[in-house]
């Protein structure tokens, strides 16, 4: 992944020839980072972004007033980033606190309904990432009146409202932090003194997961899985060590592959493509796939399978 740095310097570079689309950021706190961030990926996806900024938690003002700078912008792509922090803050001072991810999700689903009584576009929504004040401890999870408990809850229904808005879309930021742990993520110094929660660091991953969202929009999506054989889809190799001596199922090393071939069984079900591409004869490089027991993967998983020395 490139570095914040060069992402902006790619922010200044000709972006003649490539697919433009207008993009509005929206958040509760500072976003001048996150926009560089995500026009310089775009650019790393031959795309154009003509971005609008809008100021410092400037949400209200941009989506209720009908002459606001956004509905004028019209943008392609709306994307609302609002902070964890600033939730927790909104939180404390919340007097029915059993009540407070019902009363924010109504807030965030007033937004997408006002847009989209003003213009026609995308909406990119940023989900808040799972932060535990621990003031009650592990009974957080118990007691509705904790600020984690009213959390998951406002990202269970923020889900449940993107189903029911076709034209709303989520960023999972848990998912970032899942992988690159909240000390990547977050820069609490550099929120507390310019009130940019996110570091960075962070800020080329979060670009990369809206642009994703915005060129599957525009039809640019990987559809299809090619796949080798040996030491892929089982370990070992088997031209050499025959259908038994292949490695797959549940025991050792084979459950690896058993729990691949799942995933990717999961993959052509929601419609990805699978192939196979091997150097292999094709009579043997076929035999687990009609014979073992424990493959998860069939033939007729595969839409192409071609097995040769060419």
């Amino acid at each position: 992944m490139k570095s914040y740095i060069s992402l902006k310097k790619n922010c200044k570079k000709d972006t003649s020839g490539m697919q433009s689309k207008k993009v509005a950021l929206m958040g509760d706190c500072a976003t001048q980072h996150l926009a560089v961030a995500i026009k310089g990926y775009a650019y790393e996806e031959n795309i154009a972004i003509d971005m609008y900024d809008a100021d410092y938690n400037q949400i209200d003002a941009q989506v209720l007033d009908t002459n606001s700078e956004l509905y004028e912008f019209a943008p392609d792509y709306v994307v609302i980033y609002m902070c964890v922090e600033k939730l927790c803050e909104n939180f404390y001072t919340f007097n029915d606190k059993e009540n407070f991810a019902d009363y924010m999700y109504s807030k965030i689903r007033g937004y997408w309904e006002c847009i989209n009584n003003n213009i026609s576009t995308h909406i990119v929504q940023a989900n808040f990432v799972e932060k535990d004040d621990r003031i009650f401890g592990n009974y957080a999870l118990k007691t509705d009146a904790s600020f984690l408990f009213q959390l998951k809850k406002l990202n269970y229904l923020l889900m449940n409202g993107a189903r029911e808005c076709k034209n709303v879309f989520l960023i999972d930021f848990n998912y970032l932090q899942m992988i690159h742990g909240i000390n990547k993520v977050y820069d609490e110094k550099l929120y507390y003194i310019a009130k940019m929660p996110l570091s960075t660091e962070i800020l080329p991953y979060v670009a990369e997961q809206i642009v994703s969202v915005i060129k599957s929009l525009m039809g640019n999506f990987k559809k299809c899985v090619i796949l080798d054989l040996d030491n892929t889809l089982w370990g070992g190799v088997i031209g050499d060590d025959g259908m038994e001596g292949i490695q797959i199922g549940e025991l050792g090393l084979g459950h690896a592959f058993t729990e691949f071939q799942q995933w990717l069984k999961e993959l052509k079900n929601r419609g990805i493509i699978l192939a196979v591409c091997s150097k292999n004869n094709e009579e043997i490089a076929k035999e687990p796939f009609i014979s073992h027991p424990e493959m998860v993967l069939r033939l007729d998983d595969i839409a192409m399978f071609v097995a040769n020395w060419e």
